[in-house]
């Protein structure tokens, strides 16, 4: 198996949740009263799993859970700044379904 394999899919998961939520977010109408989406809180779950899945190939590429811990105990390690960001965005979009689930409409960043 490839050793880069688990930061490939990290990158990979992790850019596709952020890219198509930030594009869902500016170019879907749904703030504007337009077309109104029967489950706003899809968008935010579907891109809170990729987050998830591709943070655990952060694990997978450090080796051990311990390993993890060190690497954010440095915050100038690139792998550390990777997954300071993508927790910020992942509060983000939790923030973001909760509100979806709770209002039963979507925000300007939920029209799916």
């Amino acid at each position: 198996m490839i050793s880069e394999f688990p930061l490939f899919l990290f990158t990979t998961l992790g850019g596709l949740a952020a890219g198509t939520y930030v594009a869902v977010a500016l170019f879907v109408g749904g703030a504007n009263g337009e077309r109104e989406a029967r489950r706003p809180w899809a968008l935010p779950l579907a891109c809170l799993v990729l987050l998830g899945v591709g943070l655990l190939g952060v694990l997978g590429h450090l080796g051990r859970p311990e390993r993890f811990l060190l690497a954010l105990s440095n915050p100038s390690a690139m792998i550390a700044e990777e997954a300071y960001w993508s927790i910020a965005f992942g509060v983000l979009m939790l923030v973001d379904f909760i509100s979806c689930v709770r209002k039963g409409a979507g925000i300007r960043g939920c029209a799916f």
